[in-house]
């Protein structure tokens, strides 16, 4: 997952659970998505668009085949430069998937595993940056309008379905997830009554921001002078400390509800996802 493809992250922590609606996902470096621009989850989110951008722009029909190599090149570097986010947000799937073992999420234990992922995705954002400036220069003016207008497409259509997915009845909003657990209505709302009573994760006010900021770049991709540093500062520490630590909150707020079985059954995909993350897999 890359914080930079959100315009995601691993997975929204309320999707992990099936319940339907957007909330925090985490914040790391991600596979290039069969979607437009990225996956559902991983794409409008507290970065400035790299990744989405990056894997987005290969869709286009106008590019050369020299241009594609070079973009082809920047996703290649991109997925070694991030080995090491996607080593430890496998480490800490695993730690909390063992946690769900239990049913005992303890912060003290995860400690560790969540610092490792959080100073991973800070360590990279230069590189991060620079990989977007690069691909600015890789494409004509028309091609980066184009691009942003794909994006922001895909990014409106994702907000109309979060809200048709809000609005529906918890019955009907059911989510891939909640299948594969076989949650009850019941069972959703005390996870979301567990999520509410908790301290937010993140300010609004700096998401706030940063949605700007993401805005910003995106707008100032589409001209001719593209330098970040001038666009948008060093991600807020606490941004990434609030995505990475949201799957560690929706598993405190879910293990006491989740019946033996239900558990095993996250831990189990959990698990399956941090396979995933540690082996590269597609």
């Amino acid at each position: 997952m890359t914080r930079f493809q959100r315009l995601a992250s691993t997975v929204s922590v309320f999707a992990f659970l099936g319940l339907g609606v957007a909330s925090v996902a985490f914040a790391a470096p991600e596979q290039p998505s069969q979607a437009e621009g990225a996956r559902p989850q991983r794409e409008h989110h507290r970065g400035h668009g790299r990744g989405g951008l990056l894997h987005a722009s290969l869709r286009l029909d106008s590019l050369s085949t020299g241009q594609r190599q070079q973009i082809e090149s920047l996703g290649s570097q991109e997925k070694a430069a991030h080995e090491n986010v996607r080593a430890a947000r496998g480490q800490l799937m695993q730690a909390i998937a063992s946690g769900l073992d239990t049913g005992t999420i303890d912060d003290k234990t995860l400690a560790p595993r969540v610092q490792a992922v959080e100073g991973a995705i800070q360590a990279d954002e230069p590189s991060d940056r620079a990989t977007l400036e690069k691909l600015h220069a890789i494409l004509t003016p028309a091609q980066r309008v184009e691009l942003v207008g794909r994006i922001e497409a895909r990014g409106e259509k994702m907000q109309e379905h979060r809200t048709e997915a809000k609005d529906a009845a918890p019955s009907a909003n059911v989510g891939p997830w909640a299948r594969g657990l076989g949650l009850s209505d019941a069972q959703r709302a005390q996870i979301a009554a567990n999520l509410q009573s908790a301290k937010p994760a993140v300010e609004q006010t700096l998401r706030g921001e940063e949605r700007a900021t993401h805005q910003r770049v995106l707008e100032a991709f589409k001209g001719d002078r593209f330098v970040m540093t001038e666009l948008a500062p060093a991600r807020d520490p606490r941004l990434v400390a609030g995505e990475v630590e949201g799957m560690v909150r929706i598993a405190k707020a879910s293990a006491p509800v989740l019946t033996a079985e239900q558990r095993a059954t996250a831990a189990a995909k959990l698990r399956a996802m941090a396979s995933h993350e540690t082996t590269g897999a597609k």
